[in-house]
């Protein structure tokens, strides 16, 4: 395989966790599998909407229990 046609060795996935996004965290969860390649997510708040107390579990605990099942 020359080195134009080699699979990425590293996905970023960037997310806002909303119940729409199943479908493209899965499918970044899939091919980082299939390639075997390294899966970064990212999510970001604007400081200024976030919540001023810490929720009782992490949005993305679900995320990566998904991920690793």
């Amino acid at each position: 395989m020359t080195q134009s046609q080699a699979l990425p060795a590293h996905i970023l996935f960037a997310t806002d966790l909303g119940a729409r996004s199943d479908r493209a965290q899965d499918r970044a969860i899939g091919l980082a599998r299939d390639w075997n390649a390294k899966l970064t997510v990212v999510h970001a708040l604007d400081a200024l909407d976030a919540p001023n107390d810490q929720p009782s579990r992490p949005p993305a605990e679900g995320a990566r229990s998904r991920a690793f099942s």
